[in-house]
């Protein structure tokens, strides 16, 4: 059997791709490795990982026991042809701090870089893929929002959009905003 990775948010781990010596060349697609001490150690010569995210990518983060190598992403890409992977943050909701929570920000450097893998329908969250013009890198696909408003204004009857794009909610039917002492209310 061919070891396939695929579609996965790798983070805070020791070694985020142990690689042995295994009988066929392990394939990874579409992860994000993200603050691991280490991304990806192999033992093989061969190893078939493209479209993946790694954050942070430089230092030696990637390791080759069989081409004596230990580097950068640059330096590995260039090893083992990886040339469709990004170094980039993911920019994960909560800085990725939040455990089990992944998913990417809207303007996420995972969005649409990804490649079609008939074997993965649907993200963790059961979003079907794409939802843009290509897969998204990791665990979850973007659905972004049409707005986010945290209504936190102190007055009037408009609310930001703090999604980016540009958004404003107004208010109708008579509610406003109300100055308070420990902030503000409808």
């Amino acid at each position: 059997p061919i070891s396939i990775k695929i579609n996965n948010t790798i983070a805070f781990c020791n070694y985020g791709a142990f690689v042995n010596n295994t009988p066929n060349t392990p394939v990874f697609r579409n992860n994000i490795f993200f603050q691991n001490n280490t991304h990806v150690i192999t033992w093989r010569d061969a190893i078939d990982m493209n479209y993946n995210l790694y954050y942070p990518y430089v230092g030696n983060l990637f390791t080759s026991n069989t081409k004596s190598f230990s580097g950068d992403l640059a330096a590995w890409a260039s090893l083992y042809g990886e040339t469709n992977s990004l170094g980039a943050d993911p920019q994960l909701v909560g800085g990725g701090l939040t455990v089990g929570d992944y998913q990417i920000k809207p303007g996420s450097a995972a969005i649409d870089k990804g490649v079609t893998l008939t074997q993965v329908q649907t993200d963790f969250a059961g979003t079907p893929r794409p939802q843009g013009s290509a897969y998204d890198i990791g665990a979850y696909e973007s659905a972004d929002p049409v707005a986010h408003w945290t209504f936190n204004e102190s007055s009037g009857t408009t609310a930001a959009d703090s999604s980016g794009y540009g958004n404003t909610g107004t208010l109708t039917g008579g509610p406003s905003f109300k100055a308070e002492k420990t902030g503000a209310r409808l």
